[in-house]
């Protein structure tokens, strides 16, 4: 089995859970995940307590396609071009 994966990331929540429910309306794809990571200024944290200065979220939604064989490369490559253009934010293909 073959997978075609994309990430995408947002620093926009609203856009985040707004593409995460476009994708799950659509029901084209065979893997979602979202994620929400925080980077946190470690100089700012104590041991028993984050301080709110130096949190900085970002978002990101991975999506996949499953294929078994080289003849249906081209049938999820059309299917991942008419999904991902509605994405307002940086799309990475793996």
């Amino acid at each position: 089995m073959q997978v075609k994966r994309v990430e995408v990331l947002y620093d926009d929540f609203d856009q985040f859970t707004k593409d995460q429910e476009f994708l799950i309306s659509k029901g084209e794809v065979d893997y979602l995940e979202g994620s929400i990571n925080i980077q946190v200024n470690t100089l700012n944290v104590s041991r028993n307590e984050p301080t709110e200065s130096g949190q900085n979220p970002s978002y990101s939604i991975e999506l996949a396609i499953y294929y078994n064989d080289r003849g249906t490369v081209q049938k999820v490559h059309h299917q991942l071009c008419c999904i991902v253009p509605s994405f307002r934010h940086s799309v990475s293909f793996k």
